[in-house]
């Protein structure tokens, strides 16, 4: 995917359609780079639960350090919800 296709993934991101939403992340979940980790992991808070689970599994894929920095601050999140899924990554 070149950068230009990441940049229009981001966008998709943002979008109304929960499919469209999953299957940006689902995209993204093959690269590491810190700005596709802070953007998947934003998705974790996610309405539609289809779009936080592949967010979720996409963290988990990715694995590694950065990943790690970018969900530690949610173990402390008010929603239990944020809290667990930051625990399972």
């Amino acid at each position: 995917m070149t950068t230009g296709n990441i940049e229009q993934k981001f966008l998709d991101l943002g979008s109304t359609d929960s499919s469209i939403r999953r299957n940006a992340v689902e995209l993204l979940s093959g690269y590491s780079s810190p700005q596709v980790i802070s953007h998947i992991t934003s998705v974790l808070r996610d309405p539609n639960k289809g779009v936080q689970q592949a967010a979720l599994d996409a963290l988990v894929n990715i694995g590694g350090e950065a990943v790690v920095k970018s969900v530690v601050p949610l173990v402390r999140d008010n929603m239990p919800s944020i809290r667990n899924m930051a625990i399972e990554i």
